[in-house]
């Protein structure tokens, strides 16, 4: 009975861990700034798996190309041959449209927890697989093309641990009260520069909503901070640089607000 029992918990602790993916959430911002290669790509052609390898290959197109260099294939984490057979397999079919977020080693690849969107394409699957529909995809493209314009490539600056949610909540308190000028755009883009002293030295607007209301997010974000050790530990030096989108929205009772959102 015991050996049964313990027969069990070992299937049961394999399964979770076969099935079972966990990612830290991944934001457009940072998946961007953490990654080498972002790019919209259609798939041309895909390869079987080598043996004792995780990631397959497929040869591309490049449809707009945001950050990187060009090329002509990358290795994607999963089973070719499977739709979905795990929880962290990425699986993708010839004709597929997608926008990647990839880093590079040896090879160009998109790892289990790499951002990836996949259009919505009507097929369907053994296994489910996530879909973004269009609407997705045209706002994605519309942040991409924005930091495409600007020229923005740093790589791994941090932006993960970079929150200005709460310092937006005490803003649009003070904006809303005050009536929110108009403006007609609805995202924005800030560039920051560190100093030696762990704080920002400056605040660049690349693409704001206008004079008043980018006078005070840049005023917010210069007085942000890191601590020590998180400046040590991520080998940041004065000059580094990163950058923050804030998005202008309306809720459904009319009032407008500023936001930083997870795409």
């Amino acid at each position: 009975m015991k050996k049964h029992i313990f027969l069990i918990l070992i299937f049961l602790f394999s399964s979770f861990n076969f099935f079972a993916c966990s990612c830290s959430p991944n934001s457009l911002d940072a998946s961007y700034l953490n990654s080498d290669f972002v790019a919209k790509i259609k798939i041309l052609k895909k390869y079987k798996n080598t043996e004792n390898n995780d990631f397959y290959k497929v040869d591309i197109k490049i449809l707009d190309l945001y950050k990187g260099n060009h090329i002509s294939s990358i290795y994607i984490y999963g089973d070719s041959e499977q739709p979905q057979d795990s929880a962290c397999w990425i699986y993708t079919d010839v004709d597929d449209e997608l926008i990647v977020y990839a880093n590079k080693d040896d090879q160009v690849k998109i790892g289990a927890c790499s951002r990836i969107l996949i259009l919505d394409n009507g097929k369907t699957y053994k296994f489910e697989r996530v879909y973004s529909d269009e609407g997705r995809f045209v706002s994605e493209i519309k942040v991409l093309s924005a930091l495409k314009k600007y020229n923005i490539e740093y790589v791994n600056n941090g932006k993960l641990n970079f929150d200005i949610n709460c310092f937006l909540r005490l803003v649009n308190i003070d904006l809303i009260n005050n009536d929110l000028p108009i403006t007609k755009n609805d995202l924005a883009i800030y560039e920051f520069t560190l100093n030696s002293d762990n704080g920002i030295k400056k605040v660049k607007t690349l693409q704001g909503f206008n004079k008043k209301i980018d006078r005070r997010i840049k005023k917010i974000i210069k007085q942000q901070k890191w601590g020590n050790d998180f400046f040590k530990s991520n080998g940041f030096s004065k000059g580094t640089k990163s950058f923050i989108t804030i998005y202008y929205e309306k809720s459904h009772n009319g009032v407008s607000y500023l936001r930083c959102k997870s795409m």
